[in-house]
């Protein structure tokens, strides 16, 4: 069953915290489903919106070649929740 928006945000609140926790076994598990759900609400939101989200999870999978969990972190809780909360229909 697809996620609303808002239980994308909670999820993108608990990735965030399993970096900062510093679990990349965690964080990079729960990270995969978090960008299925946000590819998945894709439709009800506008136009810009898939090159905008593309740009942050090209931004955070390069942090994950380093290990960065502190980058993943930030990039998920911040540039990604701002996307879903203001880029909505």
């Amino acid at each position: 069953m697809k996620k609303s928006v808002s239980e994308v945000i909670n999820d993108c609140y608990k990735v965030a915290n399993f970096a900062k926790d510093g679990c990349p076994a965690n964080t990079y598990a729960h990270m995969t489903s978090l960008i299925e759900e946000v590819i998945a609400i894709a439709p009800e939101m506008n136009q810009d919106f898939t090159v905008t989200v593309n740009s942050i999870v090209k931004e955070i999978l390069a942090a994950q070649m380093k290990d960065d969990l502190i980058k993943i972190s930030d990039f998920i809780e911040f540039e990604l929740v701002y996307v879903l909360k203001n880029y909505q229909k």
